[in-house]
C-alpha cells in the first residue's frame, strides 16, 4: 500500500504528465517536491514538509521515496487518479518553475543546489557521519533559505519559461527559443553533442542559433 499523501500523488502526476522523462528520476521528483513546496510556503499557500527528511543528495520526502522504490507501478497509478481529482489544486505556475528547475540541471547539480539551503544544511554533519531518515525541521527554513528559493522563482520568469525548449545531451542541459527549436537542423544537433563532450561548460547551457547556420552559447 503507498504511503504518499494525495496532495505528493497529485503533483507527482502533474509531473509525469508534463516531464514524463524526469518523472522517472527518484532524485528528479524529490527536488520538483522540495522546491513546489517551499514556493508554497513562502507564498503563504497550503504546503507539506512534514515527512522531510535528510539525505546525503538533499532534503527527500520519505513516504514518496518509499512508495517509487518499493511500489512504484500502484503509485504512478494512483498518482494519475489523485491528479484527476486534484488538479485544481494544483498552482500551475508554482509547478512549471519547480519543473523547469529539475530540467535545466542535471543531478548532481540539483544536489548541490538543495545544500545550501539551512533546512538540510543545519543536519549535515549528522548526515555526513551516516544518520539515516532523520527528520528535518520545518523550522530550520531559514530567511536566507526563502531569499533562495524567491531568486531562483525570480530567475525564471513563466513567460520565459512558456518561450523555452530544454534539450539534454549527456551531462548538459540545452536551452532555446522555442522558434530556434523549431528551425535546429542536423548539423545543428551534432553541435549540440560535441558540446555535450566538453567538461567546462555550466548547466544550463544558454544557445541560439545564427543566420549563418552557426551556434552560439552562453
Amino acid at each position: 500500500m503507498t504511503k504518499s499523501s494525495e496532495r505528493k500523488k497529485a503533483l507527482y502526476g502533474w509531473l509525469n504528465e508534463n516531464n514524463s522523462q524526469d518523472a522517472e528520476s527518484r532524485l528528479k521528483v524529490q527536488k520538483f517536491l522540495f522546491f513546489y513546496e517551499t514556493l508554497s510556503k513562502i507564498e503563504g499557500d497550503e504546503y507539506e514538509l512534514d515527512t522531510l527528511k535528510g539525505y546525503k543528495n538533499g532534503p527527500v520526502f520519505d513516504d514518496v521515496y518509499g512508495d517509487m522504490k518499493y511500489d512504484y507501478h500502484k503509485f504512478k497509478e494512483e498518482s494519475k487518479i489523485a491528479l484527476s481529482t486534484l488538479r485544481a489544486k494544483v498552482k500551475e505556475d508554482r509547478a512549471k518553475v519547480s519543473d523547469f528547475l529539475i530540467k535545466i540541471h542535471n543531478e548532481a547539480d540539483l544536489s548541490e543546489i538543495t545544500h545550501y539551503f539551512n533546512i538540510w544544511k543545519n543536519k549535515e554533519l549528522e548526515i555526513e557521519d551516516g544518520a539515516l531518515h532523520l527528520p528535518l525541521a520545518e523550522g530550520d527554513l531559514s530567511e536566507s533559505d526563502i531569499c533562495f528559493m524567491q531568486e531562483l522563482k525570480e530567475s525564471f520568469p513563466i513567460e520565459y519559461i512558456d518561450s523555452v525548449q530544454v534539450l539534454n545531451y549527456g551531462r548538459y542541459n540545452f536551452v532555446m527559443s522555442k522558434k530556434d527549436y523549431h528551425k535546429l537542423t542536423y548539423e545543428q544537433e551534432g553541435v549540440l553533442v560535441e558540446l555535450s563532450e566538453l567538461n567546462d561548460l555550466v548547466n544550463p547551457v544558454f544557445i541560439e542559433l545564427e543566420e549563418n547556420g552557426g551556434v552560439s552559447f552562453d
